[in-house]
Formats: C-alpha cells, sequence, structure tokens
C-alpha cells in the first residue's frame, strides 16, 4: 500500500478519524491493528508476526543479570542477520531456486508472499533495540503489542526513518491528545511530500530511466543531464517518503525523527551523511562505525602500528562499514562499489584535513567571501556525491562504467539529441521541479519556526502553488517509491 495510492487515499484518513475517537489509552491498539493491516495489504502479515516474537523474548532475557546473557544477545543479533541474508539475498536473483527450487514462474510470487515490506528497515530496529537493552540505555519492554507496533508503525516501516526505541517509548506512553497545530503541520509535510514525489520526482525519472535502461546509446551531454536529475530525483523521491512519513505520524502525535537535512548544501562528504538519511547514518556509526574503530584502536589487531593506529583505525572502519552498507543496499557490483566510494571519499578527506584548513585560511586572508568559498564547496560535494550515484542507480556494474565512459569520451554533446528522449515541456518541468526542490531546502520548509515565521499570505500562496502544479502536473502512474525496495 504505497502512499501515492488511491488505497492509501482511503485508509489513512479513516485510521485519523477512529484515532481521535477511540479513547486514549487504546491507541496504540488501533495503530497496531492499522500497521498489521497495511502489512495483510501486502500479503505478508504473519511473517511479520513470526519474526517479531523471538526478538521480544531473547530482549527480556538478554536485559536480565544471567551470566548467560551475552551468549544470548549475540545469538539474536546472528538471527537477525540470517533472516535478512536468506531473504534479500538468498531469495534474490533466482537464488531462490538454488536453496528451494520452485516451478518456474512463481518464484516472485513467493517472495511477493513471505517478504515483509521494508524488511531492511525492521532487521536495523531489532538489532537497534536489542543492542541498546543489552547495554541496558533502554529497558526491555514488557507489553509485547507495543513492541509489536515498534516494529509494524506503518508510516515509517518500508522506509524509514529508523526511530530509536526510547524515543518511541516516550511518546506512546505519554499518550498525546489531540493538538491542532501538529495536525497543520502534519498536513503541510504530506502535501510537500506528495509534491516532491508526484510532481519532481517522477517527471525527473522520465529522462533518467531513458539513459540508465540504454547507455550505450546516449551522448555525453544526455549522460550528464541524466545523472543530474537523477541526483534530484533520489532526493525528492526519498526526502519526500520521509516528508509524509514524519506528516502523517506528526497528526497522531508522535514525532518521527528527521531523516533529511538539506544534504546538498554540504560542505564536505562527512557533512553530507550526516544530513542525508541520517538515522540510518546514525545507526552505522552508533552501531558498526564505532565498534570497530574502537576495536581496531585497542591494539588487538596486527597490521597498524601505534603511530599510524588511529589513520588505519579509521580507514579500516570506514572500508568495513560502507562496504556493508553497499551490501545491505543491494548484493549488485554497481552497489558495492557505491558503498566503497563512500569510504574513499571519506579517508580522502580525513587525509586532506589540514591542507584544506591551511587553503580555507589563506582564502580568508585574502579577503574572498566566505559565502562563495562555501557554495564552491557545496557544488564540488554535490558533483562528487552525483558520481556516486551512477554505481547506485545502474543495473550492473558494466552499464555504470559505459555511462562513465560514454560521459568523458563521448563528447558529442549535441543539445537536439536529448529531445529524442525527452520533449521540451518536460526537460522544462523537470528543471522547474530541481529548482522548487532547492527553494524548499533554502527556505527549510522542515523547520516549524522558520516556516511560520512568514507571513500568512507567503504560507498559503505556497501551499495553493504546490497543490495547483502538483494536480495540473504530476505524473500519476503506479510507481512506488524507490527507497521501498531496499
Amino acid at each position: 500500500m504505497a502512499f501515492n495510492s488511491f488505497e492509501f487515499l482511503v485508509f489513512y484518513p479513516i485510521v485519523l478519524v477512529l484515532y481521535y475517537i477511540v479513547p486514549v489509552k487504546f491507541r496504540w491498539m488501533l495503530l497496531l491493528i492499522c500497521g498489521y493491516f497495511f502489512y495483510y495489504r501486502g500479503g505478508s502479515v504473519i511473517f511479520l508476526f513470526l519474526i517479531t516474537i523471538p526478538d521480544y523474548f531473547l530482549a527480556r532475557y538478554a536485559s536480565s543479570k544471567r551470566n548467560n546473557r551475552k551468549i544470548v544477545f549475540v545469538a539474536a543479533v546472528i538471527f537477525n542477520l540470517f533472516i535478512l541474508a536468506f531473504f534479500k539475498y538468498a531469495l534474490s536473483q533466482g537464488g531462490i531456486n538454488i536453496v528451494m527450487p520452485l516451478p518456474e514462474g512463481i518464484t516472485n510470487h513467493v517472495i511477493g508472499a513471505a517478504l515483509p515490506l521494508g524488511l531492511s528497515f525492521i532487521i536495523l530496529r531489532k538489532i537497534c533495540y536489542l543492542t541498546d537493552v543489552y547495554q541496558k540505555t533502554t529497558e526491555a519492554e514488557k507489553n509485547f503489542g507495543k513492541y509489536a507496533l515498534y516494529l509494524s508503525y506503518f508510516p515509517s516501516v518500508s522506509s524509514g526513518p529508523i526511530d530509536r526505541y526510547p524515543n518511541y517509548r516516550t511518546q506512546i506512553e505519554s499518550c498525546p491528545k489531540f493538538n491542532s497545530g501538529d495536525i497543520v503541520s502534519g498536513f503541510r509535510l504530506i502535501l510537500t511530500g506528495v509534491f516532491k514525489k508526484v510532481f519532481i520526482a517522477e517527471r525527473l525519472s522520465f529522462l533518467v530511466n531513458e539513459v540508465y535502461s540504454n547507455p550505450q546509446d546516449q551522448n555525453g551531454l544526455t549522460i550528464l543531464m541524466a545523472v543530474y536529475f537523477f541526483a534530484f530525483q533520489i532526493y525528492a523521491d526519498f526526502s519526500g517518503y520521509t516528508d509524509i512519513a514524519i506528516g502523517i505520524s506528526r497528526t497522531f502525535g508522535l514525532e518521527l525523527p528527521r531523516n533529511f537535512d538539506r544534504p546538498y548544501f554540504s560542505h564536505s562528504i562527512s557533512e553530507f551523511w550526516r544530513r542525508w538519511h541520517i538515522t540510518l547514518s546514525a545507526w552505522l556509526k552508533d552501531y558498526l562505525f564505532m565498534p570497530l574503530a574502537s576495536y581496531f584502536t585497542s591494539g588487538k589487531h596486527f597490521f597498524s602500528s601505534a603511530r599510524y593506529r588511529d589513520i588505519t583505525a579509521y580507514i579500516s572502519s570506514a572500508l568495513i562499514t560502507w562496504f556493508l552498507a553497499g551490501l545491505w543496499h543491494g548484493n549488485e557490483l554497481s552497489m558495492i562499489t557505491w558503498g566503497v566510494l563512500q569510504a574513499v571519499y571519506l579517508t580522502f578527506s580525513l587525509l586532506t584535513k589540514k591542507p584544506r584548513k591551511k587553503f580555507s585560511k589563506a582564502m580568508a586572508r585574502r579577503r574572498i567571501p566566505k559565502k562563495l568559498l562555501d557554495f564552491f564547496r557545496a557544488l564540488f560535494i554535490f558533483n562528487l556525491v552525483s558520481f556516486t550515484w551512477i554505481f547506485f542507480r545502474s543495473e550492473s556494474l558494466a552499464k555504470a562504467f559505459i555511462i562513465i565512459r560514454n560521459l568523458f569520451c563521448n563528447t558529442s554533446f549535441n543539445g537536439k539529441y536529448i529531445f529524442g528522449v525527452i520533449s521540451r515541456f518536460d526537460i522544462f518541468l523537470s528543471i522547474t521541479g530541481i529548482l522548487s526542490i532547492l527553494l524548499i531546502d533554502i527556505f527549510d520548509f522542515n523547520d516549524d519556526q522558520k516556516f511560520y515565521s512568514r507571513p500568512a499570505w507567503v504560507r498559503w500562496t505556497i501551499y495553493y502553488a504546490m497543490l495547483f502544479i502538483t494536480f495540473f502536473f504530476g505524473v500519476y502512474r503506479s510507481s512506488g517509491f524507490m527507497y521501498v525496495k531496499f
């Protein structure tokens, strides 16, 4: 049940009305029922229930003072990683026929019936919860239903944000009451998210899909446009989903964590990952990178001298973390290459930290405007990130290299060729969409305080403009959100 489907358009208003009708103490139960109904529409509700049960009991055991609780915790984490590996990789790309031979033509049906929406995000939540309980930074949940709701909360389950359990528990137990401000703010975010998805992301996909499907037939300028279009397409698509998820949750009086903070205005790669998919980046840092860095700096490994221990620890931790991040997104070599490139960028950023500081000081002495330097830094980082998106979007590593080859070697920058792929009007609307999302970030629509500080006529002009453009120029088709497949 996609957010941009007619079915959800009927489902959500009914849930919202019922939510404020039922007694406060029963609202979490309503959300649990709705979450499982949401999964039922995807045909995977039984599987979701079955993978919820073990962690509930294992976490309670791991939170005890028993001597073998560490073994139980490790076993629980391995169990979840096995589920992820089996269903996401063993059953992908025909792998199911190796594990369990099936008649031709029913593989996708079997996988679709067994695999819950957003399995990857569910597993990350489960590991996060188990780790926090084991480390005693949060208490194990005694109410099975409330733990089940944590995993099945329908606004965020398929693509995040990845909410930490303490934040979830605090809000569920506080029994939020009706707040008109939350309703208005939530609807504004929903409108912004739909605008990003329907008008910007779907429109940009016209050129992107054609170029990435047939990269060998494209010239340099067409590929360059497709590369930049995809950078904004994935941002509009994913941040649009997040806006809708946060907006829906806010109308229930529940606050999901912010997942994007104007990432294309970043001045470094590390800053970009503090602004892009914030909850996943924080998860990778807290549950992968930091434990690895702690291990490598402890002196228990054999390849690092004391002199270079910190540097080798950082590089090793970054490579492992981002290799696994790439593998988490998909088992294609192109996706793994995307992940490794992030580690390479971060390592280069670390090694050049001092020269870059000296350069900034030299520019300051020459009285070069800081805003001008910041603009060129952001532009440079945007281009670095856009280059890695080539591997992220490509169907294979071979196609990614074809795109890169034609981008730099096929210098027939003939603008007329583009119009054989996409119409002039679609190009105009696509560029309008890119400018729109930049304006959304410049004025920071996600910040209530900044947004409501503007005059009422400005806010209402923005509302009506978004509604008008979405209704008359949006692209309405059955295309789901991009990150749901991860």
